[in-house]
């Protein structure tokens, strides 16, 4: 078992990994390149659920914990071309919202995955938390991104309206910071497995590419090595240098494993 995290060990990421966690099953593994897959199709092949290393050659389902449209559209970019049935909460009738109770993304999702997983009925489940550290706005995001400012009833406009205005007098020396995205799945030996996915960057002054729903900041954060936004960029550049991308490339490795 890998007992490392994923990634660089920056502070930032340290912070965000309590010892207790430490002791779980880390991954890191490099990732590589996909192309843009059919979700619709994806997300309708038929499957008979196995356990988890079964080998029948009959696709089980991957419940993929999360009832945002535009993250769970950037999971399966990566994950999709994987021989599994992928379902929604809403598909399995779940309209309850996980939790996320904690201070730390690895905490709240494999909260999220604990929930989803349950409510499932047992279901293989991954799950993740993200957010983004905006150096200028120190301890104000992270976390608590979506709830924070406009807050999570907020439209994606009304959401970025408002982070747009409240970084408007930040000069550009001081506009960086960084993308972090915590993944788990959860299968049948109860052991999170995580993935974490790292990108730092610079926030535009305003919003560079249409607003993708669900992600409104994917439009005005520019990757370092890039001179695009996030939501500007192509399928396969975004999946190999977002903090998504990175994680999804790992927990893609890993379901390899259990097909």
């Amino acid at each position: 078992m890998d007992n490392h995290v994923a990634g660089a060990e920056t502070g930032r990421e340290r912070e965000n990994y309590p010892d207790k966690f430490l002791q779980m099953s880390f991954h890191q593994k490099p990732f590589t390149r996909v192309g843009t897959v059919d979700i619709v199709q994806a997300m309708t092949q038929p499957t008979t659920d196995t356990k988890m290393g079964a080998g029948n050659g009959q696709r089980r389902r991957l419940l993929i914990g999360t009832s945002n449209k535009g993250k769970l559209h950037e999971m399966l970019e990566v994950l999709g071309v994987l021989p599994f049935q992928f379902v929604t909460p809403t598909d399995l009738g779940i309209s309850t919202d996980a939790p996320e109770d904690f201070d730390t993304y690895v905490e709240n999702a494999i909260q999220k995955a604990e929930f989803y997983r349950q409510s499932s009925g047992g279901l293989l489940t991954l799950a993740e938390d993200s957010g983004i550290v905006v150096d200028a706005l120190e301890g104000e995001l992270g976390v608590k991104t979506r709830r924070w400012g406009a807050g999570e009833k907020a439209s994606d406009e009304e959401w970025i309206e408002y982070f747009l205005k409240r970084m408007e007098q930040v000069a550009e020396p001081k506009r960086t910071a960084t993308f972090l995205c915590t993944a788990v799945v959860l299968g049948e030996d109860s052991q999170p497995h995580v993935f974490v996915g790292e990108t730092r960057g610079i926030i535009t002054h305003e919003l560079q590419a249409p607003i993708k729903v669900g992600i409104p900041i994917s439009s005005c954060f520019i990757p370092e090595g890039f001179d695009q936004v996030y939501a500007a960029l192509s399928v396969e550049q975004k999946n190999k240098v977002s903090h998504r991308g990175k994680a999804m490339h790992k927990v893609k490795d890993f379901l390899e494993t259990l097909a």
